[in-house]
């Protein structure tokens, strides 16, 4: 009995030995990604006055890589704004009545529902710089902040 006892310990012994070096030969390198894109950020100008600016970022992301998430993707490991325009793209300055249940549609609401769509916007059109976003061109008639290349037949 003493020698059976004997046996169990040394084998639990040498089980929890290996559990402690299984996470460590499992360890993958981190295989980043660095990717620069147009973000549109909603900033307050004068509070008191109930102002507000559409102002463009460039934002730099790096993911790993080495496995997907949970949810498709990879997971961001680190975001930073690496430049942001000196002058606002939209002013918000104007309160417009709405029907919408929470009620009129202010500059602070305007701002950050716009800015939303353009970052999307600029994400789907592959939008990376300033220069990108710069081009300005006219559209029935209208001054327009971006003109996609038209498309060759």
């Amino acid at each position: 009995m003493n020698n059976q006892l004997k046996v169990s310990l040394v084998g639990i012994l040498a089980t929890v030995g290996l559990w402690g070096f299984i996470p460590q030969s499992e360890a993958k390198a981190e295989q980043l990604e660095t990717t620069d894109k147009v973000v549109f950020t909603c900033v307050s100008v004068n509070a008191a006055e109930n102002q507000y600016a559409t102002v463009p970022q460039i934002v730099r992301e790096t993911r790993d890589t080495s496995e997907p998430g949970l949810l498709g993707g990879y997971p961001l490991v680190k975001r930073e704004v690496i430049q942001v325009s000196s002058k606002p793209m939209i002013v918000w300055t104007a309160t417009l009545s709405s029907d919408h249940p929470k009620g009129a549609y202010t500059p602070d609401r305007r701002c950050q529902s716009v800015s939303t769509r353009l970052t999307n916007l600029a994400y789907a059109l592959g939008m990376e710089t300033f220069a990108d976003i710069s081009n300005i061109g006219v559209v029935n008639y209208e001054q327009v902040v971006y003109v996609s290349p038209e498309e060759e037949p």
